[in-house]
């Protein structure tokens, strides 16, 4: 294959993953990383204040629910959760509000620490780092024989304080556990309690992986039967039952909490910023627990309160105070504990850089605490969440800085689109793309692996050929600050409803004025022309510029998601990309395939967010059968028989054998490993080989691992057989032959993928991802899993790299086929192709970076765009890989044989 040298691709690629690696660690450093829990607490931190502690603490039952949904427990009618609901007309009950990210070791560090989840944590959701200053030490030092059964969250939280004899840990198995994890955790919880322990961690997570599989619908069946997620739950209850019964019988003066560590979707999705995931229902019964109903507090507060309610010192790194209301003590003691927990607080912001802030609330509260009214105690409660709020938001200006600098060098690097001057220059991209990529992913000093990987991309920019364009140095800032005080003006109106009928009606006009204007610009012929050819002759100002916009808009995500979902966007562009595409003067040409690829590719786009697609499991059979068979025949007057034809046949194999897996609950072994094989022996077969039955075969194949991994229901296979069959009437065409059209090439992809992310199930949420072991049939889980990195869960992260590659895959043939078809006959854009995703990705990500400078406050980063970002730098690798597998980097066989047709290429 001609065209550029697969090196330069390759070097391009990594350097540009480095960057997007380096800057997100920088970026969720400069503002997600808070005080570090590991951090010696100042001595005055420890001091207790009045009477807020006692001398020997409660006995403590903590039981974590994983996954359920607040509706669960509260269901009246048909209740699934009778012992919860007992429990809860005992004692205090409601909602606890968690924050994002929405998962299970973070969350619960949130309900022994009070820290609400962040990034860090969010990273080592699977192996959880050990942290100080929580309710395990806590009791363990002052005395307690503490134990843990189940999910090993909170045991690798507070390993060093449980005492070893006493725990039963297994780290997450992923979906596979349909509780049998929590069927072996709870003979253990019984018998330890039994055996005499005075506090106990239990964890169960029954219905969070019920809810991935089956999703979290409560609705019973006709015949009156639980859903899959209700039965979970009840099961569930069942053991609650006999482990608080017991444990209370053991301790009758004991505090009992039962806690959600966070909520679901009703699809069983979990991970962002989700509401219904944000909602983590909880009950307490306790000596010192005030019985209320429904009440809705933040779990760093339930944390702070549990704190109280067993006499313990306050935990220094809760970020919200205790909920005195629900506290039975006199107000002497209240002002007491709540004294205590602003004591700790202030001596923490000291130490970690807020001195200034701790003296001028320490003064005030000085004041206060001579006050003996009620309303100073409100104003002392203030003061502690004021506190709070500021050092949430205290970031280090120096830190912010660096990451803005480093997504602008990604930004120009990713535009910078010059060869290398000379085989020097491409040495050095090689060897400074092997460092960066090394650097940002082994080093462990964040400033540091972002300081290499900038030397990295300096060293590449400075052996480039010539001057990057001041427009592309211009004109994409000029864009993005435009777009930023639009957004400026639209997020106060979104943001206060009763401000939106008199401020919508001007932001309308304004909108009104604006496309008026464009159009009235745009009206002329010349004019137009004008702009085509500025565009033809300055692609790296377009790359730049289609990145930011498609980047930039994710970050309004908390402004225009509730009037629509981003995703709905974000088809409706893809669409008008291909329509654009289609119904070009040259795209015409080439006849009545053009009309298919508007008609299938289009309405897929535009429709998969918008509607539901009606399915049976029969239909989802005959799909894909009928798929199949209409590619074999569209694919029937090929002369070349040989691999192609091999290619085929095992592809087809590999969808029956996927459609035989996927009928079975769970998924069986034998059939799913033989799907899988066969679709990836299909793609080897045909790596080399050239035309529309090797097409067919890579979209045949991918079809096979959609059916393997898209569960459960039919909408994912009737949208990626109107993709499938949208690619292959879509590659009639051949790819643009011009630098600008191949821009364009690339940001419609990107877009197309983005679409067929939501419209096969997928969501901007780490749910999205089904990690740990048990997802893959036929792969052990068990074993000594205390790590979480298990070769179970290894098999997985490849099995999940697959499925986020297939739309790659379906586009990248298609694009293949599509530079084929070209007049030379070599697919010389192909790699071309793949540099201007990888840049777009890369552009993409700096533009979320440079956006998070702006929105930081409205914590979009944390709930939508930091799930996205890591997604885009996924892609990257995925695009990569794709790429490999349709023979971007192969060696094409002679396409002699193979009848196709040479159409005009189009500019």
């Amino acid at each position: 294959m001609s065209g550029v040298p697969r090196a330069a691709v390759l070097a391009r690629a990594l350097l540009l993953l480095a960057g997007l690696v380096a800057v997100g660690r920088l970026a969720s450093y400069a503002w997600l990383e808070g005080p570090d829990l590991n951090a010696p607490v100042p001595a005055e931190a420890v001091t207790p204040v009045g009477g807020a502690t006692a001398a020997r603490p409660t006995p403590f039952l903590l039981c974590v629910i994983d996954g359920l949904r607040a509706e669960a427990p509260a269901e009246v009618l048909d209740p699934c959760m009778t012992f919860w609901r007992e429990l809860a007309a005992e004692g205090l009950s409601g909602v606890a509000t968690t924050g994002e990210p929405t998962l299970t070791a973070a969350c619960v560090r949130t309900l022994l620490t009070g820290r609400n989840p962040d990034l860090a944590a969010a990273a080592r959701n699977f192996s959880a780092a050990v942290v100080r200053e929580n309710l395990v030490e806590r009791l363990a030092t002052a005395g307690a024989r503490v134990g843990h059964a189940g999910d090993a969250s909170a045991h690798q939280l507070a390993r060093p304080w449980y005492r070893e004899g006493d725990v039963f840990s297994v780290a997450d198995q992923g979906p596979g556990d349909q509780g049998g994890t929590d069927d072996r955790a709870f003979p253990f919880a019984l018998a330890r309690i039994e055996d005499g322990v005075d506090a106990m961690t239990v964890h169960l997570t029954r219905p969070d992986h019920a809810g991935h599989v089956h999703g979290a619908g409560l609705e019973r069946s006709t015949g009156g039967a639980l859903s899959p997620y209700g039965a979970a739950c009840r099961r569930a209850d069942e053991q609650l039952r006999a482990i608080v019964t017991a444990f209370r019988g053991r301790h009758p003066d004991a505090l009992v909490v039962v806690a959600a560590d966070h909520g679901v979707t009703e699809r069983g999705t979990h991970g962002g910023g989700e509401s219904a995931a944000r909602r983590a229902p909880f009950v307490a019964v306790g000596p010192l627990v005030v019985p209320h109903h429904d009440i809705e507090l933040t779990q760093a507060a339930l944390a702070s309160t549990m704190a109280v309610w067993l006499g313990v010192r306050p935990l220094a790194f809760a970020e919200d105070p205790p909920a005195l209301a629900w506290v039975d003590l006199a107000p002497p003691a209240k002002r007491a504990a709540l004294e205590a927990y602003v004591n700790v607080r202030l001596a923490l912001a000291s130490s970690t850089g807020a001195r200034d802030l701790a003296e001028a609330i320490a003064v005030r509260r000085a004041k206060l605490s001579a006050e003996g009214t009620d309303a100073a105690l409100v104003r002392l409660a203030g003061e502690a969440r004021a506190l709070d709020d500021r050092m949430a938001t205290a970031h280090d200006p120096w830190r912010v800085a660096g990451a803005v600098a480093l997504a602008s060098l990604l930004w120009l690097l990713g535009a910078d689109q010059r060869a290398a001057r000379g085989g020097g220059g491409r040495a050095v991209a090689i060897v400074s793309s092997v460092i960066a990529l090394v650097a940002a992913g082994a080093v462990a000093s964040v400033v540091a692996a972002a300081a290499l990987v900038a030397l990295a991309m300096g060293a590449v920019l400075a052996t480039r050929a010539g001057r990057l364009p001041v427009r592309a140095l211009v004109i994409p800032p000029a864009i993005f600050a435009a777009m930023a005080v639009l957004s400026f003006a639209i997020k106060p109106v979104v943001e206060t409803p009763s401000a939106f009928p008199s401020a919508g009606l001007g932001l309308a006009s304004v909108a009104a004025i604006l496309a008026g204007a464009a159009g009235f610009t745009l009206r002329s012929r010349s004019t137009r022309l004008r702009l085509y050819e500025r565009a033809r002759s300055s692609p790296t100002v377009l790359l730049v510029v289609l990145g930011v916009l498609v980047g930039f808009p994710t970050s309004l995500r908390p402004f225009v998601d509730p009037w629509i979902d981003l995703s709905v966007p974000y088809a409706l562009l893809a669409a008008g990309a291909v329509l654009f595409a289609c119904l070009a003067r040259r795209a015409r040409e080439t006849g009545p395939a053009v009309r298919v690829v508007a008609v299938a590719t289009s309405a897929y786009a535009l429709l998969a967010p918008l509607v539901a697609v009606p399915g049976s499991p029969p239909f989802a059979w005959a799909l894909p059968i009928l798929a199949v068979g209409a590619l074999a025949y569209a694919t029937r007057g090929e002369t070349r028989a040989g691999r192609s034809v091999i290619g085929f046949v095992v592809a087809s194999i590999g969808v029956i054998a996927a459609l035989v897996a996927r009928s079975a609950e769970p998924p069986a072994a034998a059939p799913y490993w033989l799907a899988l094989v066969a679709s990836l022996s299909a793609f080897g077969l045909v790596i080399r080989e050239r035309g529309d039955r090797v097409l067919a075969t890579r979209l045949v194949a991918s079809l096979a691992l959609v059916l393997l991994f898209e569960r459960p229901g039919a909408e994912p296979v009737v949208r990626f057989a109107l993709l499938a069959v949208g690619a292959f009437a879509g590659a009639r065409l051949a790819a643009p032959s011009s630098r600008a059209g191949l821009v364009g090439f690339a940001a419609a992809i990107a877009l197309l993928c983005i679409a067929a992310f939501h419209a096969l199930g997928s969501t901007e949420s780490l749910s999205t991802v089904n990690t740990g072991a048990g997802v893959v049939p036929g792969v052990s889980t068990t074993g000594d899993l205390g790590s979480g990195l298990s070769p179970a869960v290894l098999v997985n992260v490849v099995v999940q790299a697959l499925r986020f590659a297939v739309p790659w895959i379906a586009l990248l043939s298609m694009a293949s086929r599509m530079f084929e078809r070209r007049p030379e006959g070599e697919p010389a854009g192909a790699r071309q192709l793949v540099i201007d995703l990888a840049s777009l990705l890369a552009i993409r990500g700096a533009a979320l970076i440079l956006a998070l400078s702006i929105w930081w406050p409205s914590i979009w980063w944390v709930s939508t765009a930091r799930a996205v970002f890591v997604f885009a730098t996924g892609d990257l690798v995925l695009v990569l890989g794709s790429a490999v597998l349709v023979g971007a980097f192969s060696r094409t066989r002679n396409g002699a044989g193979v009848r196709s047709a040479t159409v005009p290429a189009a500019s």
